[in-house]
C-alpha cells in the first residue's frame, strides 16, 4: 500500500496513534517488566537512563516497516579518552516514525557535568519533533515526511547521528580503521 497526496491528516493520525499505542505496549511488556522482573532495584538505574535518553517522532510518505540500531562512542579530554557509549535506535511502523537516543558513561564519569550530545544538523531536523523530554507544549502534526528515496529519504534519518572518522570497528582500547584504499 502507498500513500499519496489525497491522505488526509485524520488519516495519518490515525495511523500513529495505532503505532503509538503498538510501540508503548511492546515497551512496556518487554523493556521494563523484563528488567524490573530481574532486578527490582533497576529501577532508579532506569530512571538516570531515562535524564540521558531522547525521543523523536516524525512521518512517513508511505507504508513502511523496519528498524535501525547503532551505536556511537563518546570522548572526553578532546577524544584522547572513551568515556562512554550511546546508542540509537529508528524505528519505522506504518506512517509513523521514532528515533531513541540514549547514552550510558562508565562509572566515575561527572555525567551531570556533560551535556547531553546532539546529532549534527542537517534535513532531519525540520522533520522531527522532539517528545522527550519535551520542548514544547504545542507542535503542528504531520510535520514534513520522510519519504522513501530522494533528498528526504528516510536513510537520512538513519544516518543522523554519524560524524568523524569511518572505522570498522570501535574496541576498548581504541579503534580499527579501514583500510587506505590507495593501498
Amino acid at each position: 500500500m502507498r500513500c499519496n497526496a489525497a491522505l488526509t491528516t485524520a488519516q495519518i493520525q490515525r495511523h500513529v496513534q495505532l503505532d503509538a499505542s503498538i510501540q508503548a505496549r511492546c515497551f512496556e511488556r518487554c523493556s521494563l517488566s523484563d528488567s524490573l522482573r530481574a532486578s527490582p532495584s533497576r529501577l532508579t538505574q532506569t530512571a538516570a537512563a531515562d535524564r540521558r535518553s531522547r525521543v523523536w517522532i516524525g512521518a512517513l510518505d508511505g507504508f513502511h516497516i523496519g528498524g535501525h540500531t547503532t551505536d556511537f562512542t563518546i570522548n572526553g579530554d578532546g577524544g584522547k579518552t572513551r568515556i562512554g557509549t550511546g546508542f540509537v535506535s529508528t524505528i519505522y511502523m506504518g506512517y509513523f516514525v521514532c528515533q531513541v537516543a540514549t547514552e550510558h558513561f562508565y562509572p566515575g564519569v561527572p555525567v551531570d557535568q556533560i551535556p547531553p550530545i546532539d546529532p549534527p544538523h542537517g534535513s532531519s531536523d525540520s522533520k522531527l519533533i522532539q517528545i522527550y523530554p519535551q520542548v514544547s507544549k504545542k507542535t503542528d502534526w504531520p510535520p514534513a515526511p520522510f519519504t522513501n528515496g530522494g533528498p528526504n529519504g528516510i536513510a537520512y534519518l538513519m544516518q543522523r547521528w554519524r560524524e568523524g572518522e569511518k572505522v570498522s570497528m570501535v574496541t576498548k582500547d581504541g579503534v580499527v580503521r579501514l583500510p587506505d584504499p590507495i593501498s
